[in-house]
């Protein structure tokens, strides 16, 4: 995944903002890495719907 240096200008804000988003998503669903966020959303959204029908 891009840092927030390398993303941050492809949307047009500031490293800082990229980080200060990150850290709030990581807050709200209880995530403390990049990675960790992708699992959980996997779980929460994809896997139920994959595995379950």
């Amino acid at each position: 995944m891009a840092s927030p240096r390398r993303s941050s200008p492809s949307v047009g804000v500031s490293p800082h903002t990229v980080r200060d988003h990150l850290k709030n998503v990581f807050r709200k669903t209880g995530t403390t890495s990049r990675t960790e966020l992708v699992s959980h959303l996997f779980s929460q959204w994809y896997a139920e719907r994959l595995f379950h029908h």
